[in-house]
């Protein structure tokens, strides 16, 4: 039973972020995402109170599980450099998938306050959390220099998503290859070195 239950709720939520990336959160009606999964208003509404707690889930299946994938490779224990690489292959892979950018897309286009501060909450705020421990750690073993781990944090993971980001987000090009992938990871963490050098303890 538990695993029927499981397998409609990821059917609803599959539904609503198609419908909600398509279009849009206050143009989808609770009606459409019913349809969309062969199922009715009453079924939706015994897993989510509403159209936004809804959109909360959404985010977090599709946006949070996409992106903080990739943070949970994060390991203090293991080299900087070789870790940063590891993870920001993931991080660029995971903010360029399609059904990302479309809910990211949809979050900006609504401009809905609280969309804005949902999407952020558990996407990019979490996500730099998590950036922010990692560089602690580093510096608490006397790794790297940094005055202040939220700007190391940013500027990280701007860094990772210049070459791409912009142009995936306007439809200009495709989701790159693995290897254009990685040699921009490269590129940008040699960047972010070049601002943040490392102490021979990180080397």
């Amino acid at each position: 039973m538990r695993r029927r239950t499981d397998e409609r709720r990821l059917a609803i939520l599959t539904a609503a972020h198609r419908a909600f990336a398509e279009a849009g959160f206050r143009n989808t009606t609770v009606d459409d995402i019913a349809s969309r999964f062969g199922g009715s208003k009453a079924t939706i509404y015994s897993y989510f109170r509403s159209k936004e707690d809804l959109f909360v889930a959404v985010t977090e299946e599709f946006i949070s599980g996409a992106i903080l994938e990739a943070f949970d490779l994060l390991d203090p224990a293991r080299d900087i450099v070789d870790n940063l690489t590891v993870f920001g292959r993931a991080y660029v892979g995971a903010v360029l998938r399609s059904d990302v950018l479309a809910l990211r897309s949809m979050v900006a286009i609504e401009g809905q306050a609280s969309l804005v501060a949902t999407f952020y909450a558990n996407g990019p705020a979490r996500a730099q959390g998590d950036l922010e421990r990692f560089f602690a750690a580093h510096r608490q073993a006397g790794r790297i220099a940094m005055d202040r781990l939220d700007l190391g944090a940013r500027r990280l993971m701007a860094l990772l998503e210049a070459e791409f980001l912009e142009a995936r987000l306007f439809g200009a090009i495709d989701l790159p290859a693995d290897g254009q992938i990685a040699a921009s990871v490269a590129s940008a963490i040699q960047a972010f070195l070049d601002i943040y050098p490392l102490r021979d303890a990180g080397r």
